[in-house]
């Protein structure tokens, strides 16, 4: 709809409700920015298309790394990649056969490492 439209739409009905004339500009004004803000709230909001839904393991995998402060440096060195492709993978833009279980082994293996050295 066109912004004329909704405009006449608006302020036909302020006046049904019986707004008087002297309000109608500014009650149609606000609430005319009030479905702008609402408008760019859902496009901020909606999923954008193309971006891919991330697998669970990820998130899961992601917050067992944070919980443990494991970074992601770790994880490529251990498994012999850059630090780019580990982000790739658990941002769900490449998929490698058998990433699942081999990121969580390289992720365990750090934290075995780590608890190795503590003590």
């Amino acid at each position: 709809m066109k912004r004329k439209e909704e405009t006449a739409i608006i302020l036909s009905a302020l006046a049904t409700a019986g707004v008087p004339e002297s309000n109608q500009v500014k009650s149609a004004v606000d609430y005319g920015l009030k479905l702008i803000r609402i408008r760019k709230f859902e496009e901020r909001t909606e999923p954008k298309e193309g971006l891919p839904m991330l697998e669970k393991w990820t998130g899961d995998l992601i917050g067992k790394m944070h919980n443990s402060k494991v970074t992601y440096d770790e994880v490529a060195a251990e498994l012999g990649c850059t630090k780019a492709y580990v982000s790739l993978i658990l941002n769900g833009r490449r998929k490698p056969p058998d990433a699942r279980k081999r990121l969580e082994s390289a992720v365990s293996a750090v934290i075995q490492r780590k608890k190795e050295t503590k003590t």
